[in-house]
């Protein structure tokens, strides 16, 4: 049973779920002064243009273009989300379905995963588990529907990050909750205010 999908519409009367891009934590590489920068999965990389519904992918640098990712890039209403390729070669060049309806020449575009959050307060429990773990910064629950992991040290993984619609990046630190279908983690403001 999905409980959070049960009270989401409750609680989304007054904090309504949102649309949010996942960026994959894959590691991090080692710079020649022996530092690390994370890494972070970027699903495509593409040059497309938008007409209508209609996303056409002329070329694609990296990665593949899948049902359920967000579109993210300048000009790109958010909440943008492929549903289903319309023709041309699986995950490449062709035509796809979009959600939303901006329109956008040839342009340098991102597709990451997508999937829908909800920011909400830390409860007193959250904090006392996190104080623990010595995280500092903006910290607030986010309940997704769909997985996202926070540090994962036996794989080499940092945490995920999540992108919302205004543009706001969130560390995924810790995953308080994991259940199937959801998961309310503990995420660190990275931007913004």
């Amino acid at each position: 049973m999905n409980l959070n999908a049960i009270v989401s519409q409750a609680v989304g009367a007054v904090n309504p779920l949102s649309p949010i891009s996942v960026q994959v934590s894959t590691g991090s590489q080692r710079n020649a002064d022996t530092s690390r920068t994370p890494q972070f999965a970027s699903l495509a990389q593409f040059t497309g243009s938008i007409a209508g519904r209609v996303l056409t992918v002329s070329s694609v640098a990296s990665g593949a273009l899948a049902v359920g990712q967000a579109v993210i890039g300048i000009g790109v209403s958010p909440a943008t989300l492929i549903t289903h390729q319309i023709d041309g070669t699986p995950g490449g060049v062709g035509d796809y379905q979009l959600t939303t309806t901006p329109n956008l020449a040839s342009s340098s575009l991102q597709c990451v995963a997508g999937a829908m959050g909800q920011i909400q307060n830390l409860t007193y429990r959250d904090l006392q588990q996190l104080e623990g773990l010595n995280i500092q910064g903006v910290r607030h629950a986010v309940y997704i529907n769909g997985r996202v992991d926070g540090i994962i040290r036996s794989q080499n993984k940092g945490g995920d990050l999540i992108t919302f619609s205004d543009g706001t990046t969130w560390l995924i630190a810790h995953v308080l909750e994991y259940w199937p279908t959801w998961c309310k983690v503990a995420a660190t403001l990275q931007n913004g205010s």
